[in-house]
């Protein structure tokens, strides 16, 4: 598990405890709110707003002074050098807050992703597959997906019959063993990387000694059907997402304008 993957722990039995009254559509609405909410929040909680709007109109007042400035280019190089300071401070102020914006973003999207991308096979549902090795140039009879009694299904490429039990199927590479069918309906296996410290693999990885580069399976993606909605769950989360951060954030700006105009 990546340190992005800890939530999950307690998101996954709040989406069950969901799970058991609204539907999957009405879950995602709750998700991409109450998201938009940590992050509004977060970048207000962090971000030195009175700061910012002031080096805000430093700064056009600089571009400003930039733009009608007439003179040689000795003259020139303090207006830009002062221009291009405010510009950097102010990123600078930003940077922090936003990357505490983005964090609940990136936790919620990471468990949604991983739980709703693709639907889970049933047994004796057709499966394609793709295995990708670094030459691309190894033998279909050097891999083979079997069971316990060792019986191969299929080769290169190909499709694969889903078991009953996929916990106990492998696949071997050259005899041997370089990863178990994926317990979760995730795409892709590949070998772990630096960053799945971060962001785990829920469905494993390939043994890291084998030529194989990745292993690529075509689920089928999650729908969600509503009346006046059809799709996949991030064409429903990402507008909301938007739209309820960009009201909540006018909404919040617009109260500490008010604060600020009252107190002075």
């Amino acid at each position: 598990m990546g340190l992005f993957d800890f939530p999950s722990v307690v998101l996954t039995p709040v989406d069950e405890f969901l799970s058991d009254y609204f539907s999957l559509g009405w879950r995602i609405t709750f998700w991409s709110i109450l998201t938009a909410i940590m992050s509004t929040i977060a970048f207000f909680l962090t971000a030195p707003l009175s700061r910012i709007a002031s080096l805000k109109k430093m700064l056009k007042k600089a571009q400003r002074n930039l733009n009608q400035y007439d003179g040689d280019f000795d003259g020139l190089k303090p207006l830009a050098k002062k221009a291009l300071s405010l510009s950097f401070k102010r990123l600078f102020l930003t940077l922090i807050p936003t990357l505490c914006a983005v964090l609940p973003l990136l936790v919620i999207l990471l468990f949604l992703s991983n739980r709703f991308d693709y639907v889970k096979p049933t047994s004796g549902q057709a499966v394609d597959y793709h295995v990708s090795d670094s030459d691309n140039n190894s033998t279909s009879s050097e891999w083979r997906w079997f069971d316990t009694s060792n019986t191969a299904v299929m080769a290169h490429t190909g499709t694969l019959t889903w078991p009953s039990q996929p916990e106990h199927w492998v696949f071997q590479y050259k005899d041997k063993t370089v990863s178990h069918l994926p317990p979760v309906p995730v795409s892709f296996l590949h070998k772990p990387q630096w960053w799945n410290l971060l962001i785990a693999n829920p469905a494993g990885y390939l043994d890291e000694s084998v030529e194989i580069d990745h292993i690529q399976f075509s689920f089928t993606p999650l729908q969600i059907d509503y009346g006046w909605f059809s799709g996949t769950w991030a064409l429903l989360f990402y507008p909301l997402y938007t739209l309820c951060s960009l009201g909540l954030f006018l909404f919040l700006n617009h109260r500490r304008k008010r604060l600020d105009n009252d107190r002075s």
